[in-house]
């Protein structure tokens, strides 16, 4: 049971391993499916790696080559070299960035929006 404080009640002890409690520091709880079918063939107490929404984007080019259009994540980088382009007519080459943060919220770990509460376990 989640608390809104430091330590445990009294007859309460931290779900952090010990104790036959499972670890649940640092993690985030999601209800067992149960048969409801969100999230199928999961077992009570398992764990799940993390893993983000797809992000996807487009480049637009004209028959030249040349970039058009950059969109979702893509975004042109204002490199450009008038070496070699494709096949062995010479032609403009553009260098295309990738950038998850124009469509998505990013940070250095995948999570959701969340509250951190002590989680106890009766005795």
């Amino acid at each position: 049971m989640p608390f809104y404080q430091y330590s445990c009640p009294e007859g309460w002890v931290a779900a952090n391993g010990q104790n036959g409690t499972p670890d649940l520091r640092g993690e985030f709880i999601r209800g067992l499916d149960s048969g409801r079918g969100v999230d199928n063939g999961r077992g009570l107490g398992s764990s799940q790696g993390d893993a983000i929404r797809n992000i996807t984007g487009i480049v637009s080019t004209r028959g030249s080559g040349n970039m058009d259009g950059f969109f979702g994540a893509f975004y042109d980088t204002g490199t450009r070299d008038g070496g070699v382009g494709r096949g062995s007519s010479p032609g403009l080459t553009d260098d295309i960035g990738f950038d998850a943060s124009r469509v998505v919220p990013t940070a250095n770990e995948n999570r959701p929006r969340n509250v951190a509460l002590l989680y106890c376990m009766k005795q």
